[in-house]
């Protein structure tokens, strides 16, 4: 199938997904808690980076508890922003697979669901959280060719734990079966993930491209009139995070869909199941798993 076609399913998708979320508005409230829980967490370890400073200021040189306590506060600090947006995201593809299972969700129901998954998305924290840092550790200590490395291992990484969440949510194992299993549905589907992600993100990207352009051109309008500007920056703030959590959500009921059809060959409410089959590709024989 041609690019554009695939594109042109993926915004198919797109709309639908928009009307999963117009349906289950509460979506979009799961990742704007999330900002706010980083926020906390991110206070929190802004204190106790100033005692590890300190610390160190007291001492005449680095000495090594001191080194050892700023890696464990930054691997923790990893963990706990892991852990929020796993957290969140568990819970925004929980509920909407129940709207695809021609259920109706309320707004606990999301916290329930990433709740009675606690320990599987902690450990998925703490592994996702080790690996983001040894990838950070090769870009910055090797050199330009250290960041073509992490780039590719990072890129391998996504597509390889892709369906990790909504397998979390939805079968409740831990973070090396979730990682087995989402391996499993890439060979059994291998390509697709990339190719309805990516006419996701393009999708986004374009949303958030023509925003900013018009909240530029309003601010600069509005500068000749200071109070009106800083009203227009204010609005236009909230916008962008109002913004990248309805992105959020809509991911996240992506994901619900697409572990839907690659595990049951079914997708639910008004999704096309042809545009569905249509955007998965039979994996080769040949290719990079097999």
């Amino acid at each position: 199938m041609m690019f554009l076609q695939r594109l042109s399913n993926s915004w198919d998708i797109f709309k639908t997904c928009f009307k999963v979320l117009g349906k289950e508005k509460m979506l979009v409230i799961y990742p704007l808690v999330s900002m706010l829980a980083m926020g906390v967490v991110l206070m929190i370890f802004f204190g106790l980076f100033i005692f590890a400073f300190l610390a160190q200021a007291l001492s005449e040189s680095m000495s090594l508890p001191v080194l050892i306590l700023t890696m464990a506060l930054i691997w923790a600090m990893y963990v706990a922003m892991y852990f929020v947006a796993i957290f969140s995201n568990v819970a925004i593809v929980g509920c909407a697979r129940m709207r695809l299972d021609g259920k109706d969700p309320i707004f606990s129901d999301g916290f329930k669901i990433a709740f009675s998954r606690i320990g599987p998305i902690l450990g998925w924290a703490l592994l996702a959280a080790t690996i983001g840092l040894i990838l950070q550790f090769i870009r910055e200590r090797m050199g330009q060719v250290g960041r073509i490395i992490a780039g590719l291992l990072g890129m391998a990484w996504n597509i390889l734990t892709y369906f990790v969440v909504p397998v979390i949510a939805a079968e409740n194992v831990g973070p090396f079966t979730a990682v087995k299993r989402s391996f499993q549905i890439l060979k059994k589907t291998w390509g697709e993930a990339l190719v309805v992600n990516f006419g996701l993100g393009a999708v986004s990207a374009i949303f958030f491209l023509v925003y900013i352009v018009l909240w530029i051109v309003l601010l600069l309008v509005s500068s000749i009139f200071w109070p009106l500007f800083f009203v227009i920056l204010a609005i236009g703030t909230l916008g962008l995070i109002v913004l990248w959590a309805v992105f959020i959500a809509l991911k996240g009921i992506l994901m619900a869909v697409l572990y839907k059809y690659a595990t049951t060959g079914q997708v639910g409410f008004e999704f096309k199941k042809s545009t569905i089959q249509s955007m998965f590709v039979p994996k080769k024989k040949t290719g990079i798993f097999g």
